[in-house]
């Protein structure tokens, strides 16, 4: 007795996922449709550079770059936006910086604003200037807007384990 009511309480589950397996989808779902509309890489820039898989085109090298990739990494001067326990949106704080082969020109991405790039000249050695920028490299490297620094050169944190990696 005990057998047959588990079978007429399963059956039901069973037919159930095997209609919807089986069934035929000619009706248009409009989830399967934005979905075949989607071509990965088919987003360039005006440079032909794949903003989706990270490129933007760079003026110092002329040429599409992954600036995470080759660019120096600048943070947020303000200590406050850094150090968060949060490090999903983090990226997005950051700049990078890319210097010519001769050392003459700068040219830094800031990673939330993707529509521009800032390029500096070189005006002496380790000091580089547009408009409103200035970039001094030395022992930090520092990034001014009309005299106040907003990004600098990261540096190591140290951090204390609390425990041990071996099970007791």
């Amino acid at each position: 007795m005990k057998k047959i009511f588990i079978i007429l309480l399963i059956a039901p589950l069973l037919l159930t996922s095997c209609e919807y397996i089986l069934r035929k989808n000619d009706s248009k779902d409009s989830k399967n449709e934005d979905l075949k509309n989607i071509v990965l890489g088919s987003d360039k820039d005006k440079h032909g550079c794949v903003t989706s898989a990270g490129y933007r085109w760079s003026e110092v090298k002329q040429n599409c770059v992954r600036i995470f990739e080759e660019g120096m990494r600048l943070i947020p001067a303000n200590d406050s936006l850094i150090y968060t326990e949060d490090y999903t949106d983090q990226a997005q704080l950051n700049a990078y910086l890319i210097i010519d082969s001769i050392k003459s020109t700068a040219e830094v991405f800031i990673a939330a604003d993707t529509s521009n790039t800032i390029v500096l000249k070189g005006v002496e050695d380790n000091i580089y200037k547009n408009k409103d920028w200035n970039l001094t490299l030395g022992k930090e490297f520092k990034l001014s807007k009309n005299g106040i620094t907003k990004f600098k050169s990261p540096v190591a944190i140290e951090r204390k384990n609390i425990g041990s990696d071996v099970e007791e």
